[in-house]
């Protein structure tokens, strides 16, 4: 299951194996109910857990991290790919 991360941009991920992507990566993602584009902001290539930027018309953008099962694999996206 997907978090919000309080809207905070800056907010720190936790746990070993998260990087950075520059730029962003463009995956199919499962998040509230339906398949959506996002954009990938930072994966954890140990977990293969992946956090995404989810705009909301009314509260900027919003962060959620998504397991390996909420998101369709683009390649490339991690290192041990």
């Amino acid at each position: 299951m997907s978090f919000n991360e309080e809207d905070r941009v800056d907010a720190e991920l936790r746990g070993d194996g998260w990087r950075s992507l520059a730029p962003p990566q463009t995956v199919r993602c499962y998040v509230a109910s339906t398949w959506i584009d996002a954009s990938v902001t930072e994966v954890n290539d140990e977990t293969r857990d992946v956090r995404i930027e989810y705009p909301v018309v009314t509260r900027g953008v919003r962060h959620f991290i998504l397991d390996a099962s909420q998101y369709r694999l683009s390649e490339g996206l991690f290192r041990c790919d």
